[in-house]
């Protein structure tokens, strides 16, 4: 009769990694919701820059911070939230 060892098991174990556990391809849903959420940013920065001078001074904002914002790089994205 076999036995087994739980020690060997249990070390066993603990010698894999999580990035072995992953499947692969588990990067491609996390690049696709970045992808959308760059362009989401993009979208919502063209808006801004369209906005007429009376509406950026209702919410705060001058010609010259709207064109800021417009002008950032597309990897240069806010936070999630």
């Amino acid at each position: 009769m076999n036995t087994i060892d739980c020690n060997t098991v249990a070390r066993t174990h603990s010698n894999v990694t999580s990035s072995h556990l992953r499947p692969r391809g588990a990067w491609i849903p996390k690049i696709v919701t970045r992808i959308r959420h760059g362009m989401q940013v993009a979208r919502e920065r063209r808006q801004l820059a369209a906005l007429a001078d009376h509406e950026l001074k209702d919410i705060g904002l001058s010609r010259v911070d709207a064109m800021q914002e417009y002008e950032r790089p597309f990897w240069d994205l806010p936070p999630r939230r």
